[in-house]
């Protein structure tokens, strides 16, 4: 039974593959809506599954997704991008990921889940990607307590670099061309 247990364990500390469609994320967080902040009117309220991200808020922004890969923090997605700023729809890497933890006086303790862009050019080569400033989403259950609580480094953290963010997981392998060829916005 130990041997089991341990080869189970040692199965399931592998990032899952690309083209593995899994039923659900390994990460918890990602099985469960997303909150955004703001005002109703900018709200956009996620779920995220393996194949798509359905917005609470505005039917318009959901997205058919392919899954790319996953960790026990984060995962990457290949969506259809059916945006209003563009004609049609456009293709994007989307990398959604736990970063930092808040830790509320009266007792709450949510997760900060970031978002990473790379959208696509016409021929589905990478032309832009963004970096974060502030945490998009939060995550109402709480597992990320090995994080830093947010307010507390809010002071002295750096912004999040989506290229770093990318390349410690080792995920820029899935996605095609060179980081030097795309515009960062």
């Amino acid at each position: 039974m130990r041997k089991f247990i341990l080869i189970l364990s040692f199965i399931l500390s592998f990032e899952a593959f690309a083209g593995e469609v899994p039923e659900k994320f390994q990460n918890p967080i990602f099985n469960n809506k997303l909150y955004s902040g703001g005002k109703k009117v900018f709200s956009h309220d996620i779920l995220i599954t393996p194949t798509s991200i359905t917005d609470y808020d505005d039917s318009k922004e959901n997205a058919e997704c392919e899954y790319i890969t996953e960790n026990e923090k984060a995962i990457l997605l290949k969506c259809n991008e059916p945006h209003t700023l563009y004609e049609g729809v456009f293709r994007a890497y989307r990398l959604f990921f736990v970063k930092y933890k808040d830790e509320w006086s009266d007792g709450t303790k949510d997760c900060n889940v970031w978002e990473c862009l790379i959208i696509l050019d016409d021929k589905g080569m990478p032309k832009t990607y963004q970096s974060k400033f502030a945490p998009i989403y939060v995550s109402k259950i709480f597992n990320c307590a090995d994080e830093k609580n947010y307010y507390d480094e809010h002071f002295n953290y750096e912004k999040i670099d989506c290229q770093k963010e990318y390349e410690d997981r080792n995920w820029q392998k899935y996605i095609p061309g060179r980081w030097e060829d795309m515009k960062w916005s």
